[in-house]
C-alpha cells in the first residue's frame, strides 16, 4: 500500500492551461496549422518563406519545436493540489515529477489571497523569486502559505481557494488535534 492510499484527502483540484483560457485554447490550435503552412509552402510547394528562407531542416526543427512539443507542453500542464491528513500536496506536471508535500507543522497560515500574477510574481507557472514561490495556472486567486521554518510564502493558484483555505485551516485542526492525544 503506498501512502497516499491510506491517507484521507479533504480537498482536491486539478487546473490546466487549456481549460482555463479560450484564447490559450486558439493559440494552441494556430501554432501548428501555422508552422505546417510553412513546412506546405516551403518543403512541397517550393516556396520560400520570406525574403531570406530557413534551411529545411531548420524549418522542419521549428514545426517541431513550436507546432508540436510547445502545444503539447502546455495542454499537458496541470496544477494539482490535495489536502491530505499529512499536509498540503501539489504536483505540477510535467514540471515536477513527485508531488511536493508542505506538512501542516511548517505551515504558520493559511489565507485566501486575490493577487497580481504579472505585477507580484511575473506571470503564470511556477515562480520563485524575492522571498516568494507561486505555482499558478490562471486566474488571480489562490491560497498563500506562510511557513514557520522560513521567510519564504507560497501561493497555491486555485479557482477554489476559499475552499482550498478552509479544508487546510480544518486539516491542521483536525491533524494537531489527533496528535495532541
Amino acid at each position: 500500500m503506498d501512502r497516499e492510499s491510506i491517507e484521507n484527502i479533504f480537498f482536491h483540484e486539478e487546473q490546466s492551461f487549456a481549460k482555463a483560457n479560450r484564447w490559450i485554447g486558439i493559440a494552441l490550435f494556430l501554432l501548428p496549422l501555422t508552422m505546417g503552412y510553412f513546412v506546405w509552402e516551403q518543403m512541397i510547394q517550393h516556396r520560400p518563406i520570406g525574403t531570406n528562407p530557413p534551411p529545411d531542416a531548420v524549418l522542419l526543427l521549428l514545426f517541431g519545436v513550436i507546432g508540436i512539443f510547445v502545444p503539447w507542453l502546455i495542454l499537458s500542464a496541470r496544477l494539482c493540489v490535495e489536502v491530505r491528513d499529512s499536509g498540503v500536496w501539489f504536483r505540477y506536471h510535467p514540471f515536477m515529477f513527485k508531488w511536493k508535500c508542505i506538512g501542516f507543522e511548517d505551515i504558520q497560515s493559511a489565507q485566501a489571497v486575490t493577487y497580481r500574477p504579472i505585477l507580484e510574481y511575473g506571470g503564470w507557472g511556477i515562480r520563485i523569486a524575492w522571498g516568494k514561490r507561486a505555482y499558478n495556472v490562471s486566474g488571480n486567486e489562490g491560497v498563500l502559505l506562510t511557513l514557520r521554518s522560513t521567510t519564504t510564502t507560497t501561493l497555491l493558484g486555485s479557482q477554489q481557494a476559499h475552499d482550498l483555505e478552509a479544508a487546510i485551516t480544518t486539516a491542521m485542526k483536525t491533524t494537531f488535534h489527533s496528535k495532541s492525544k
